[in-house]
């Protein structure tokens, strides 16, 4: 495909944004889909043939697309890309078409995009993804992955103010040089462009140290402890009956020493690390405090709280379990069906997830987070397969309930 204003950078830009659509899965703008016998969409019968209408839809006798949008099943596959049937010299210089009598097997005149990159028009008219091939793009580099050499970066996880702190990776297989950034309150005072560097810290508040070897290394960041921002991670509600253990634990601080505190509730054993078993003892106040006293590395003293509410704990239901080992919710729910029967797909889910449910009996679902809060509650469903939209929830761990007959069963749906 030659043309005269095709010259230089807009010809080499421009053949690079084509090819690149074709690696990331974008079809011609005026590709025959679904044809084998055409090599445009111009050429193709009805029922291969995209429409320049966005809203005609495939006719009776179009087997297995039947009464679906032209613009989807045929064509790029896009109704956001106008209908070409193929604008190989049908363009002019200063990007117009020109063929205005040329129409669809329906008589409606081709009106092409001839900026679109994926299209047969001059190099240098081409300017223009349309937000679904940008989508569909984003979603095959996504899927497509890039395996970058792994190599790991390693240093001090805590650097008190006025410390130095030592980072550094291996040399790397031709790699002459190392870029490296920190955050605001970390100065680098030697070693930039090598391997390994010597970092000083104006204060306790912890910060990162990046870096970036030379082309084909991806980079790496290695976060450096804030002493005064750690939380106690645990359950938030827990038992007080029935005499249920429980673990807190936090992240582990280099040259730090533990002391941990109870009210209303019972150390079974951890004291002085970092992971604790606790049991709660029932109280009018249906609260337990639980505080940790940490001696840090930098010389100073910080407490941290868990409030703990009496309660039932994600993900099932035990206070009041008549065998401690087993949640009253499951051991009901054995007389309608089994935890297995019961599927979720996919999982880990992105932005929807199925729920199969193999019973006749109209059921109900919520959806809880790691915190036991319920986010999402829907009752009296009698359809086999509940889709459930999860585009506004962030990556985590999340519990589902389904009930039925006063019964429950909780599957857990991990959202990445």
């Amino acid at each position: 495909m030659v043309h005269t204003l095709d010259y230089g950078v807009s010809k080499i830009g421009s053949i690079l944004a084509h090819e690149i659509g074709h690696t990331l899965d974008l079809d011609h703008t005026h590709n025959a889909s679904r044809s084998i016998g055409h090599d445009n969409n111009g050429g193709c019968g009805d029922c291969l043939q995209e429409s320049v209408s966005r809203t005609r839809r495939q006719e009776i006798g179009c087997t297995g697309t039947y009464n679906k949008l032209k613009c989807e099943v045929n064509g790029d596959y896009f109704c956001d890309t106008a209908a070409d049937p193929e604008i190989l010299g049908l363009v002019d210089n200063d990007c117009n078409y020109t063929d205005t009598s040329y129409t669809d097997n329906w008589g409606d005149v081709w009106t092409p995009n001839t900026n679109n990159v994926m299209s047969y028009t001059y190099y240098n008219c081409r300017n223009y993804f349309s937000p679904l091939q940008i989508g569909k793009m984003n979603y095959y580099y996504n899927q497509i992955g890039i395996n970058h050499p792994f190599y790991s970066l390693s240093g001090s996880n805590y650097i008190c103010s006025g410390q130095t702190g030592y980072y550094s990776v291996a040399n790397l297989p031709g790699v002459s040089s190392y870029f490296w950034e920190t955050s605001s309150n970390l100065s680098i005072t030697g070693g930039q462009g090598t391997n390994s560097i010597s970092v000083q810290a104006s204060n306790n508040d912890g910060g990162y140290v990046k870096v970036t070897p030379g082309c084909g290394y991806n980079s790496r960041t290695r976060t450096i402890g804030d002493f005064y921002s750690f939380q106690i991670n645990g359950y938030d509600t827990a038992c007080a009956q029935n005499g249920f253990n429980y673990n807190y634990n936090v992240a582990p601080l280099s040259g730090a020493s533990y002391y941990w505190t109870i009210t209303d509730g019972i150390i079974n054993y951890g004291q002085g690390t970092t992971n604790v078993n606790i049991k709660l003892l029932p109280n009018p106040s249906n609260q337990t405090w639980l505080t940790l006293q940490v001696t840090g590395p930098c010389s100073s003293i910080t407490y941290r709280h868990k409030i703990i509410t009496h309660g039932d704990p994600p993900p099932a239901e035990q206070c009041f379990a008549p065998d401690p080992g087993k949640p009253f919710a499951e051991e009901n729910m054995q007389e309608f069906i089994s935890e297995e029967e019961i599927k979720l797909y996919p999982n880990p889910a992105v932005a929807e997830v199925s729920i199969f449910w193999p019973l006749k009996e109209i059921y109900g679902i919520n959806v809880r987070d790691a915190q036991g809060r319920i986010l999402f509650q829907q009752y009296n469903i009698s359809e086999n397969k509940f889709h459930l939209n999860l585009q506004n929830y962030p990556t985590g761990i999340y519990f589902i309930y389904l009930t039925v007959d006063n019964a429950t069963i909780i599957k857990k749906l991990i959202i990445k």
